[in-house]
């Protein structure tokens, strides 16, 4: 029998490469997104991070994702939306305070294209 040992660095990338993996098998939904978002919550709020959270999520055949502040504030901070630029699409609502993630929600309104 032999035993492979592995440094930590070694095992720790294999099993982000592996999550990155099961990851690209999903077909992404707004719920897969409104999750993943969710783990960004009490992380520095960064465009590019919630950009990726919406992996390869589509409406309409589109999957550019539109990230902006909005006039809007919560008692929690500021909205930020983030939403795919299709007409109709499904908006999310990203709250920040202190430039950190505070929570993320489905907004009601449907957003038209940019």
């Amino acid at each position: 029998m032999i035993i492979l040992l592995f440094p930590i660095d070694f095992q720790a990338q294999w099993a982000y490469n592996s999550i990155i993996k099961m990851r690209e098998v999903i077909d992404m939904t707004k719920e897969n997104v409104l999750e993943e978002l969710r783990t960004l919550i009490g992380k520095r709020f960064d465009k590019e991070e919630v950009v990726i959270a919406f992996g390869d999520y589509e409406e309409g055949g589109e999957s550019e994702v539109m990230v902006c502040e909005t006039a809007f504030k919560d008692n929690l901070g500021r909205i930020y939306a983030a939403y795919i630029n299709e007409e109709n699409s499904v908006e999310f609502n990203i709250s920040v305070s202190g430039n950190v993630i505070q929570n993320v929600y489905l907004c009601n309104s449907i957003v038209p294209a940019v």
